[in-house]
């Protein structure tokens, strides 16, 4: 069968990264797929070396397509610069892609890709429309900090995420809470398959069996405050208790700053086990995740920022997964859901003392480590690599 993937995030980012993976495990299945990124914001600046990016990309697989598509109307300093090539030139373009072929994945109901489902469904009856539902969605809006005082932008997002799920033909739901709301409205009933985030499988080396020093990453984006109070509390919890523990935090985040700014104030014997990398590119994260036994993961279980993180499905969970890191992460959500306590990794109260210890307590015991890495790596090739999860959601599309 052919694919369009329609993905309105640049090549740089973690949704274009998970939409190349769900492109790159339907042609492992041996589909035909046309990956088709139209940035909703556009950087002239940028715009070369993200089609150095796709063009490397284009040769991972030779069943999939990567269409890199720029317009000078979503230009963030100009947005109605070039509105005329826009609909006469790249529009066109773009929904000639996206129709030649018999199914169309378009990811998250941002008002860009309700855009164009709207055109491909109402106008030109296009069958086969399936929305890739990610965390956040089906919340009212609630969860895009961004945009929470906005009403005119919070209503905009709001009116997508209600109107796509009802407009679309089948609806791909990372999130169980997400897929469980959808059998309540009648416009949706039946048409959702839950189906958890992936990744790319990493091949990374085991960590030695006896190391002198233990070390712990975390990689996220950091744009709340109190995720940032956790983390460099666990850290001060941790490291006052032992000297061999190194903690390396990987990505950016609005509250970064925040992060270095509490790590200041720690004594400098603490401050030379903390690293924090800022945003470095997918090669150095992979880099630094192989020289970590432990991986963390924090979900907030506080009102109001749980009926996000309840709902939503980690990418950076089958990350660790996939490299066969040791996971230690907060019970909640879906980590509860699919790790086995001291099996497939490791589960904590949302409590830094509680995270410190267990740390210490894992770290403790490299065999037991060793043994919980490889059935993390299995768990992760026998249920959530790409190929697995596309192989679900195809007979759900034919149903």
């Amino acid at each position: 069968m052919n694919f369009s993937v329609f993905c309105s995030f640049d090549v740089d980012t973690a949704s274009f990264r998970q939409m190349h993976g769900h492109s790159m495990g339907l042609a492992k299945l041996g589909h035909q797929v046309h990956l088709v990124v139209h940035p909703f914001k556009y950087h002239p600046e940028r715009s070369s070396a993200h089609r150095q990016i796709t063009d490397k990309l284009s040769h991972d697989i030779e069943r999939v397509k990567i269409s890199l598509v720029y317009s000078w109307v979503f230009r963030a300093s100009l947005p109605w610069l070039g509105l005329f090539p826009y609909l006469f030139c790249s529009l066109p373009n773009i929904l000639w892609k996206l129709l030649r072929s018999d199914f169309v994945i378009i990811y998250k109901p941002l008002p860009l890709s309700t855009f164009y489902a709207w055109i491909l469904k109402r106008l030109l009856r296009k069958k086969g429309l399936v929305l890739l539902l990610d965390d956040w969605e089906g919340v009212g809006g609630f969860a895009n900090t961004r945009s929470a005082n906005s009403v005119i932008k919070k209503t905009l997002l709001t009116f997508c995420e209600e109107y796509t799920p009802a407009l679309v033909d089948s609806i791909q739901s990372t999130s169980k809470v997400l897929h469980e709301r959808m059998q309540l409205s009648k416009y949706s009933l039946g048409k959702s398959i839950y189906l958890s985030h992936g990744c790319q499988s990493l091949v990374l080396p085991d960590f030695p069996a006896h190391s002198p020093a233990i070390h712990v990453v975390y990689a996220g984006s950091y744009k709340s405050s109190y995720l940032v109070q956790f983390l460099a509390s666990v850290v001060l919890a941790t490291c006052s208790r032992t000297t061999n523990i190194h903690f390396t935090f990987i990505g950016a985040g609005k509250r970064l700053d925040l992060f270095k700014d509490l790590v200041s104030q720690f004594e400098p014997t603490i401050q030379s086990h903390v690293r924090l990398t800022g945003y470095i590119s997918e090669e150095d994260k992979i880099a630094c995740l192989s020289q970590a036994q432990i991986a963390l993961l924090y979900l907030n279980d506080q009102y109001p920022e749980t009926l996000i993180d309840l709902s939503r499905s980690s990418t950076k969970l089958f990350e660790y997964l996939s490299a066969g890191r040791v996971v230690i992460a907060s019970d909640f959500g879906e980590p509860r859901q699919i790790l086995a306590e001291g099996e497939t990794g490791y589960l904590c109260n949302n409590d830094p003392i509680h995270f410190a210890e267990k740390i210490i307590a894992v770290s403790s015991s490299p065999e037991k480590m060793q043994a919980v890495s490889r059935q993390a790596k299995q768990l992760f090739e026998t249920s959530f690599t790409y190929p697995i999860l596309m192989g679900k959601l195809i007979p759900f599309l034919q149903r």
